[in-house]
């Protein structure tokens, strides 16, 4: 199967798996498809952030490649790239991105809010990340998810965490 990953179309793909990618940040490769940027095809550049994106995930030299030429890839490529974070039979696909669901479901979400939103600037000079992850650790140290993650663990149980 070949899914035209970043023009949008979805030639069978499955969009609960593309929605749960995009909102976790992990991508999962289904062993035996295919990824292709079709939009050279058709006379379009990369939209949507991808210019920005891509070239953090996988360097610029491969970024233009891709772009400029409308390779094929298959899933083990995207994961030599770092396209996908893990490679998969298609079989499993869903029930493997529900797991990882599950497990982030139990994580503590403002912790994970904070780390993707310094995660989505992207690459910066080492000061300016220290002091970005002092701003949000320290609004971390006064949440209800931090009283009760530091109770959890004294008591070696789960903690609950509800997002305050």
């Amino acid at each position: 199967m070949r899914l035209c990953v970043f023009c949008g179309s979805s030639d069978g793909a499955r969009p609960l798996y593309r929605e749960a990618a995009t909102a976790l940040g992990r991508h999962f490769g289904e062993a035996g498809i295919e990824l292709v940027y079709g939009g050279g095809k058709v006379g379009l550049m990369g939209d949507m952030g991808l210019l920005w994106s891509l070239p953090q995930r996988i360097g610029t030299a491969e970024t233009r490649r891709l772009l400029f030429t409308s390779a094929i890839i298959d899933a083990e490529a995207a994961l030599g790239l770092g396209l996908v974070d893990r490679c998969v039979p298609a079989e499993s696909l869903l029930a493997e991105a529900r797991a990882l669901a599950g497990e982030l479901a139990q994580a503590p979400p403002v912790a994970i809010a904070a780390t993707k939103a310094v995660l989505a600037r992207g690459p910066a000079p080492l000061d300016q990340i220290l002091a970005t992850e002092l701003d949000h650790q320290t609004l971390l140290f006064s949440t209800d998810d931090f009283v009760e993650g530091r109770a959890a663990f004294k008591e070696r149980r789960p903690a609950r965490f509800t997002g305050r």
